[in-house]
């Protein structure tokens, strides 16, 4: 039975890695002998990928949390959205609160209560709210 190279770049990966069985290294090697250069390219493809692969390793930062961190790390989050909920709740109702009154209960006592709504209390209530969202996304956390 005549091998290709198709049969032999099948059986490169475990022959690479260690996990082929002896019958099969043993066909490798002969391949590799009876075709020096096919043997020379794939040698040095592997050590090509090998080293890629160790740089892309050792470029990606590994982050080992202890459990408590972890835990810390959770319950930090959880107030975040928390807080980003409320502040999105307060901001819609004081947005909404103002056009109640003035559609049922319009009287002329409650103009310095709704400028004072409208300019006191809402925008610092929408302006907290999309600080913490701008500061949410950019640190990785999704709404």
């Amino acid at each position: 039975m005549k091998i290709n190279d198709d049969v032999i770049l099948d059986l490169l990966i475990p022959y690479f890695e260690g996990d082929a069985s002896q019958s099969t290294q043993s066909i490798v090697d002969k391949y590799f002998e009876e075709n020096p250069d096919f043997a020379k390219n794939m040698k040095s493809m592997h050590n090509k990928m090998q080293l890629s692969f160790e740089k892309r390793m050792a470029d990606q930062t590994v982050v080992d949390n202890k459990p408590d961190e972890q835990l810390l790390t959770l319950k930090r989050t959880k107030k975040q959205l928390q807080i980003r909920t409320i502040l999105l709740v307060l901001a819609i109702l004081s947005a909404l609160i103002p056009f109640v009154l003035v559609t049922f209960f319009h009287t002329e006592w409650m103009k310095p209560i709704l400028v004072f709504i409208y300019v006191f209390l809402v925008p610092p209530l929408w302006i907290g709210y999309f600080i913490m969202r701008f500061r949410m996304r950019t640190k990785g956390i999704w709404s």
